[in-house]
């Protein structure tokens, strides 16, 4: 599976869903069915690699302000978040957080969080096979809390803490 064909995936899904996350993964997983069991594994892969690239302290503090707080558990669901939003999207996440000041909606019960993304190829996976996708190393690189909490003192991004305070004042 190439970039531009997981990220079509979940364009493709992210477009007939509307923004609602959990019908994308639901799309998203009826798409995954439909390639072999080599791609499935290979989209997954991908999804965790990608998921891997967003674990660091500038992207746990926008998910943090974001979100109003992000725990171990807030910011992994908050990384499937940004995958399903798009490359586009994620990429200018990757390289300036602040940006996710353009994907906040204006509700204070909306969360930048999904739990589907990462399920969609695993679910896929069993309802092709009958099996269970096979188990992959997930390793996230470490971020000593020091390390985080010196970033978080330096308030590095006002225009996303300023549309963060907008959606919970809405």
């Amino acid at each position: 599976m190439d970039t531009n064909r997981f990220w079509a995936l979940i364009e493709a899904a992210k477009t007939q869903a509307s923004g609602e996350v959990d019908v994308q993964g639901k799309l998203l997983t009826l798409k995954l069915v439909e390639l072999t069991e080599d791609e499935i594994i290979a989209f997954d892969q991908m999804c965790y690699e990608l998921h891997v690239a967003a674990y660091t302290i500038p992207r746990w503090t926008a998910a943090e302000i974001v979100n109003a707080g992000a725990s171990d558990d807030g910011f992994f669901y908050s990384r499937e978040w940004l995958i399903f939003q798009g490359r586009d999207v994620y990429e200018r996440a990757l390289r300036d957080p602040e940006t996710l000041a353009d994907a906040i909606v204006i509700n204070p019960d909306w969360l930048a969080e999904c739990e589907c993304c990462l399920s969609a190829a695993r679910d896929a996976y069993r309802n092709k096979t009958g099996r269970e996708l096979p188990w992959r190393d997930y390793r996230a690189p470490e971020i000593s809390s020091d390390d985080l909490e010196r970033f978080r003192r330096t308030n590095p991004f006002p225009r996303l803490n300023a549309r963060a305070d907008a959606r919970y004042h809405a």
